[in-house]
């Protein structure tokens, strides 16, 4: 038995519906008209991480059009004499400072003795940052720090990869390490 009216035949009659009901799109907004986006306060920033603060490395990061850099930052308790030397560094180079990560407060993570000291020395870094004008401070406080079982491997063509162990169980109370993709 052949029926005349399909679902397809209907899909195709509601979308010729929508196209024809749908209005004619307006003419361009000021938005269009102002490119390319001049970068100002209430603009995103791109920013890059650095590793090295050499003259070329610099002149590499401000070639590709970054104006912001990020880093890890220096031993806690930071001190306002080696920021502002940091932030100086990268303003020579035409660059702003915008982000420095702070480490270095295990004992405070994980609650262990020595923690009210390390969220001193936090406090003394946070305040530097301030002192000199740094934007963002950045740090990562979790217990787990999701590292361990986690080791490098080299792939395909020689591409990095992150490979986990884990822990399998077998057979009553074995166990086993078994490596996952």
């Amino acid at each position: 038995m052949k029926f005349g009216f399909t679902r397809r035949r209907m899909m195709q009659a509601l979308g010729s519906g929508a196209v024809l009901a749908a209005p004619m799109a307006p003419p361009a907004t000021g938005a269009f008209n102002d490119w390319p986006i001049e970068e100002g306060p209430a603009t995103p920033k791109i920013c890059l991480g650095v590793g090295r603060t050499s003259d070329i490395g610099l002149r590499e990061v401000k070639q590709l059009g970054v104006n912001y850099v990020l880093r890890g930052g220096p031993r806690i308790p930071w001190q306002v004499e080696q920021l502002q030397e940091m932030m100086d560094t990268y303003k020579a180079a035409n660059l702003t400072l915008a982000n420095l990560m702070i480490g270095g407060f295990d004992n405070a993570i994980y609650g262990r003795p020595g923690k009210d000291e390390e969220i001193d020395k936090v406090r003394q870094s946070i305040r530097a940052a301030g002192k000199v004008g740094l934007p963002v401070v950045e740090y990562n406080f979790y217990a787990h720090r999701a590292m361990e079982g986690y080791y490098g491997e080299t792939g395909r063509a020689g591409a990095g990869y992150t490979k986990a162990r884990t822990l399998s169980r077998r057979c009553g109370t074995t166990w086993r390490i078994s490596s996952k993709r």
